[in-house]
């Protein structure tokens, strides 16, 4: 409201009613702006999750949020589980984990055996209710091994999402999504009456221009007043 005040004037009551309205229709846009961006955005993500290389990229995400989750219960729990069940169960998460991760397109056999091994180890060993404390270090190790490759492999990944984003905002018509052009229309309609308030306000100048003239604190007066109001 100030800049717009500051920057047309208003020495009147109609004029300073004008610029008010201006302003508020000049408000209007920019928000339609952040919402149309918002909306083109989504859109685009959406477009963008349908593509072999963001498939990829989200299946890495969820098996870095493993691995992650699996060191820092390691780090958390320096030594390993005391009782043939929670071994068991530590076990089992980790033999998940590594099927998850052969699975992976992309992630070298050589990142992944290490682990396995690791794993192997744990399981064959000559306490079934109890992991080594070195077995169980060794576990962890590789684990973070594992978590820094998925770490580089992930941001690899990403590196390729930009450039795709940028492809698809070009190759795809988001004008087409309903809600974009609803949001359109609306752009249409307050430019157009941003112009008319426009004209409208050269209008009132130009006859308050041959009348006498108007007490500028009025206008400032009127500032004060819609500024209390919003």
């Amino acid at each position: 409201m100030d800049s717009w005040f500051a920057a047309l004037s208003p020495g009147t009551i109609p004029e300073a009613a004008n610029v008010a309205q201006l302003a508020d229709t000049a408000w209007k846009l920019e928000r339609l702006s952040r919402v149309e961006n918002g909306r083109m955005r989504a859109r685009l993500e959406e477009e963008l999750e349908k593509t072999d290389e963001f498939k990829l990229f989200d299946n890495t995400r969820m098996a870095l949020a493993m691995m992650s989750g699996f060191v820092e219960a390691a780090d958390a729990i320096p030594s390993p589980p005391k009782d043939g069940e929670r071994t068991s169960a530590f076990l089992t998460g980790v033999e998940k984990t590594v099927n998850v991760l052969r699975e992976l397109p992309g992630l070298p056999m050589a990142v992944v055996e290490p682990l396995a091994s690791a794993l192997r180890m744990a399981k064959e060993n000559e306490e079934p209710d109890h992991i080594p404390p070195a077995i169980y270090k060794n576990l962890g190790n590789m684990a973070r091994m594992v978590k820094g490759a998925l770490a580089a492999k992930l941001a690899e990944e990403e590196s390729v999402l930009e450039p795709l984003r940028e492809r698809l905002a070009a190759e795809v018509l988001l004008l087409e999504d309903a809600d974009l052009r609803k949001l359109e229309r609306h752009r249409r309609l307050l430019e157009s009456s941003m112009q008319r308030q426009l004209d409208l306000l050269g209008q009132v100048r130009s006859q308050m221009s041959s009348a006498r003239p108007g007490n500028p604190a009025d206008a400032k007066e009127l500032r004060v007043k819609l500024r209390v109001v919003k």
